[in-house]
């Protein structure tokens, strides 16, 4: 049927006589039926479609295009589909759809048949790889072989290059802004070469067959540019938070190494003396006081002081009178303070700092067993023989 009057339709809807058609012919004809709906605008009308209808691709995606906000009917509609068709292309195209279209509680099927599908195709991708000589050119992510494959099928190619492209940056870039800050200098270098040029050069250091599709559908990264342009409008912040993570990190290892052992000496005076020595004294009093006042209302006031005015106060004089008298007067007490320096430089300087509790774990351990970073040196009495020489 090429045009679908009014008239027809309003017939059809009121139940009244209509020269020309049976009902089972109307019922079974996909533009009357659409036009129906369309008129309507109610998904009932679909109950009245011919079974065989109800197995048309077109209509059935037609239906669920229109109807995406009603999720329990396009999911009925969906799923009587996909149990009565053996066709493999329609039933992926029409889960991925689902997937997309339903919130992310009522897609767990389609999701799980989705992830399925991938990961039998990279299955069969390693199979190729492993068979092919080994003269030949690596597949990378096999996104050629799902291209040959399902060519005919944009909504199966973009959703296979979105899963691959994911799986790329899962692997390699998890943590965008640790690993922009590596690579890039600053925000200037990566804008000068392009966020788009960026993804899709890192996309190519694994697939040059992605890469290449990725340059025509740039819309595939589109929630990876996002996610670095944000990086980019808060790049200085970055090294500002990375720095207070270490020092805090650095302040809890202290504390749990110091609650651990047996000293005279206190947490801030050993901390203290210790940045006087490595001339980080301004930074450690920042992030000291930033700690202190964390969970203080800024606003609160005791008779006209404002705790985020509070400046501590610590005398370094005494500070080093302390620590220099202890150090200098017990080995042991010498071994902490220097134990907790190399925390300090091992949580605040070092590119890959050890992990905080796997290290307290570490002297926790040690200590069970006794161990000492000090060689015990024994003297002995020299030999009667020796005496008697001199």
């Amino acid at each position: 049927m090429k045009k679908i009057e009014t008239s027809l339709i309003n017939k059809y809807i009121n139940g009244d006589d209509i020269e020309g058609y049976t009902l089972e012919e109307l019922e079974n004809d996909s533009s009357f039926m659409k036009a129906v709906i369309h008129f309507t605008n109610d998904p009932k009308m679909y109950s009245l479609c011919s079974d065989n209808l109800k197995k048309d691709y077109d209509f059935v995606r037609f239906l669920i295009n229109k109807f995406e906000s009603n999720s329990t009917f396009i999911m009925e509609v969906a799923n009587y589909f996909l149990s009565n068709t053996d066709n493999d292309i329609q039933k992926k195209e029409l889960s991925i759809m689902m997937e997309d279209k339903l919130p992310e509680k009522l897609s767990f099927n389609y999701r799980i048949a989705n992830q399925a599908s991938y990961l039998e195709t990279r299955v069969e991708i390693e199979a190729l790889e492993i068979q092919k000589p080994s003269t030949e050119a690596s597949l990378g992510m096999g996104f050629i072989y799902v291209f040959d494959l399902y060519n005919d099928s944009s909504i199966i190619v973009n959703d296979y290059a979105k899963r691959m492209i994911n799986e790329i940056i899962e692997d390699n870039l998890s943590d965008f802004n640790t690993a922009l800050h590596k690579i890039f200098e600053g925000p200037e270098q990566l804008q000068k070469m392009g966020v788009n040029n960026f993804l899709i050069d890192e996309i190519g250091n694994h697939d040059q067959m992605l890469s290449s599709y990725v340059s025509v559908h740039p819309e595939l990264i589109e929630k990876y540019k996002e996610k670095i342009d944000n990086i980019l409008e808060n790049w200085d912040k970055y090294e500002a938070q990375a720095e207070e993570k270490r020092y805090d990190n650095m302040f809890a290892m202290v504390h749990e190494y110091l609650s651990m052992v047996d000293t005279n000496m206190t947490e801030q005076s050993v901390l203290y003396y210790a940045a006087n020595e490595l001339g980080i004294r301004g930074k450690l009093q920042y992030y000291d006081e930033k700690e202190e006042l964390k969970f203080i209302d800024e606003d609160y006031e005791i008779e006209g002081f404002k705790l985020s005015d509070y400046i501590m106060l610590v005398n370094d004089e005494e500070i080093k009178e302390e620590i220099e008298w202890s150090i200098n007067t017990s080995l042991k007490e010498r071994s902490i303070y220097l134990n907790v320096k190399k925390i300090m430089i091992n949580q605040i300087f070092y590119s890959k700092p050890t992990d905080v509790y796997s290290l307290i774990s570490a002297t926790k351990q040690n200590a069970k067993k006794g161990k000492s970073d000090c060689q015990i040196i024994k003297l002995l009495p020299k030999k009667e023989t020796e005496k008697k020489e001199d």
